[in-house]
């Protein structure tokens, strides 16, 4: 009886063990606010734009929101780089690349939905909000479970906007920085966890 508590204690420990080094900090803290900071600028940029000099969605698309993708990308893709050559991993583990596939497509496939909307003329508030609470599910499934919590209640409020405030300035505005505090969030949390888990 007393060899049948000890195996179970074991596999706990192993399972224990297995998790928490499937759960890893994928992007420093500092990646987020920097998207959060982008992500505001790009924002009060688009409102100033659209009502002083009457912009369209697709004209704010190219002329703002194509600049912020590139110069909060480079932030990040600084931050991958710095996360690899820390963890020293192999992106030709299996983990790696099911990862960067899963994201990337992720990514990809939102902006190209984006842009087509804003081409359309539909609106994009919740949109944006709902867009940005999925990458966080997507790197809340190679993170720290945590992750989730800022991922679903920006669904929440996504959804939410959808409804009943998914057209106009001021919704747009308004997601804008509903998403930049959601990064700023992100960061912040993602902070503290890396200190109680990685010490």
């Amino acid at each position: 009886m007393d060899e049948q508590k000890r195996i179970l204690e074991d596999v706990r420990i192993i399972k224990s063990t297995l998790d928490s080094e499937e759960a890893r900090l994928l992007l420093p803290p500092w990646a987020y606010f920097s998207w959060a900071l982008v992500v505001a600028a790009g924002t009060a940029l688009s409102y100033l734009l659209y009502r002083g000099m009457g912009f369209s969605g697709i004209q704010l698309a190219l002329t703002v929101w194509v600049p912020a993708i590139i110069i909060g990308g480079s932030f990040e893709m600084v931050g991958w780089l710095s996360w690899l050559k820390k963890e020293e991993l192999v992106l030709r583990t299996d983990w790696m690349q099911r990862m960067l596939l899963s994201f990337c497509g992720v990514v990809v496939g939102l902006m190209a939905l984006g842009f087509s909307l804003s081409a359309s003329g539909s609106g994009l508030a919740g949109f944006f909000v709902i867009s940005l609470s999925i990458c966080f599910m997507t790197l809340g499934s190679y993170s720290w479970k945590e992750v989730f919590y800022e991922a679903y209640l920006l669904l929440f409020i996504g959804v939410l906007m959808l409804l009943f405030a998914n057209e106009g300035a001021a919704a747009s505005l308004a997601a804008g920085f509903i998403c930049s505090a959601g990064f700023a969030a992100a960061g912040i949390h993602l902070k503290i966890l890396a200190r109680r888990y990685d010490g």
